[in-house]
């Protein structure tokens, strides 16, 4: 909650990173992602079994959001989690670009209480 606290308070420099580092975890522990191992996106995306139709659409494209956003080797300028994270990025201080990662952590909470609340129809 600090880092949401931090966001309110328009404290960028420090809500962004922290959001990207706490996104990253979360998306690790989901998809059992070991440290050493390279980030991969992952929201399951098998939602039509479940009848969610909508749902396997959505996980694709948030798949591919999180997947340029922490794919490597991006422009200084760019909004993504390496030129932020090794300091080549310094514009990054945005209220947008802290916005937008804790909606992003708010849209993996809504695929993972669909998981946990809905059950595939066999």
């Amino acid at each position: 909650m600090l880092t949401v606290s931090a966001h309110y308070e328009g404290r960028y420099t420090l809500s962004v990173p922290v959001l990207f580092a706490q996104l990253e975890g979360v998306l690790r522990t989901i998809g059992k992602i070991d440290p050493r191992d390279d980030f991969k996106a992952t929201i399951k995306r098998d939602w039509d079994s479940r009848m969610l139709f909508g749902m396997s659409e959505s996980a694709s494209m948030l798949n591919a959001f999180l997947s340029r956003l922490y794919e490597g080797r991006r422009g200084a300028n760019e909004f993504n989690r390496n030129p932020v994270l090794h300091g080549t990025n310094v514009t990054y201080n945005t209220e947008e670009n802290s916005l937008i990662l804790i909606l992003t952590l708010l849209e993996i909470r809504n695929f993972l209480w669909f998981e946990k609340n809905t059950v595939p129809i066999v």
